[in-house]
């Protein structure tokens, strides 16, 4: 006949052992389950960040960048940019830690720039330290940019424009969008009582087509002797409407030698009005 204390003991062992290994398969459980969350938290953060970008990029404005490649420009580009977004830090949602990040990079390559532009200190080791600091240093600023500054609601869009930063409105022809940036407008002298007028736009001042959506440039124009320009678009009676780069206004030839003062802005094809221009000026030959 069994022991029964042996019996009892041996009982006693195996559901122990059962519970210990239902403990251990529900710690796993537990692991595995917080595993996949994680797993599906990232993809769905991933796939999330992306049709956000999509969105952005279809339907609402792109903002840009052109980090400047010439020595000069470059170091004059990093120092204002550094140095206004550590300004404005705070109301920018810029964090400390992005900042101080580029410290020692751009502690370097200022170093090295001013040694290579001085004649006394320049040598070749002094550029290739240069330049390697300076490629460190443009991966810090346009990293700078894609998580901070572009997109960001916080910075004005005057800001922005002095950041370097290009904004392009996709959707103003379809969604019937307001144009957000404003012509820039020089007049060309090239026949008797005619002005050519010039046109760039304040986001894209390389091409002189119009913005997407936009049907005309709208000019409100005085003319006038030189020393009485107007004080606002409202002193601005006349009006013409350019629909090309280098298109032609011509003037009665009593006008030859008086002065053209004008605002511009752009007008879509749905009526909607941009914000005017600056004043510029020019002489009716």
């Amino acid at each position: 006949m069994p022991d029964p204390l042996f019996y009892m003991t041996n009982i006693i062992f195996n559901e122990f052992r059962a519970l210990i290994n239902m403990r251990v398969v529900s710690l796993l459980i537990k692991h595995l389950v917080a595993i996949v969350n994680s797993v599906i938290i990232r993809y769905i953060y991933s796939v999330s960040r992306r049709c956000f970008l999509l969105y952005k990029f279809f339907y609402m404005i792109i903002e840009s960048i052109s980090i400047p490649t010439g020595v000069a420009t470059f170091y004059e580009f990093e120092r204002f940019v550094i140095s206004k977004a550590t300004t404005n830090a705070t109301d920018w949602g810029i964090t400390p830690a992005k900042l101080t990040a580029l410290t020692p990079t751009q502690t370097v390559y200022e170093q090295f720039y001013k040694e290579t532009t001085n004649r006394q200190t320049r040598s070749m080791a002094a550029t290739a330290a240069r330049d390697q600091a300076w490629g460190k240093l443009s991966v810090g600023v346009k990293d700078l940019y894609n998580t901070s500054l572009l997109y960001n609601e916080a910075i004005s869009s005057e800001d922005k424009s002095a950041l370097g930063i290009h904004i392009r409105d996709t959707v103003q022809q379809s969604a019937g969008r307001t144009p957000v940036s404003s012509p820039q407008v020089i007049f060309s002298s090239e026949e008797i009582s005619i002005l050519h007028i010039v046109v760039t736009d304040s986001n894209n001042p390389t091409s002189h087509a119009k913005p997407d959506g936009v049907g005309f440039l709208e000019i409100a124009g005085k003319i006038d002797v030189a020393t009485a320009p107007p004080a606002s678009v409202a002193d601005c009676a006349l009006r013409f409407h350019i629909s090309r780069s280098h298109e032609p206004i011509e003037f009665d030839s009593t006008d030859r030698g008086k002065t053209l003062f004008a605002y511009s802005r752009w007008v879509t094809i749905t009526g909607k009005n941009g914000p005017w221009s600056g004043m510029v000026s020019g002489i009716i030959p």
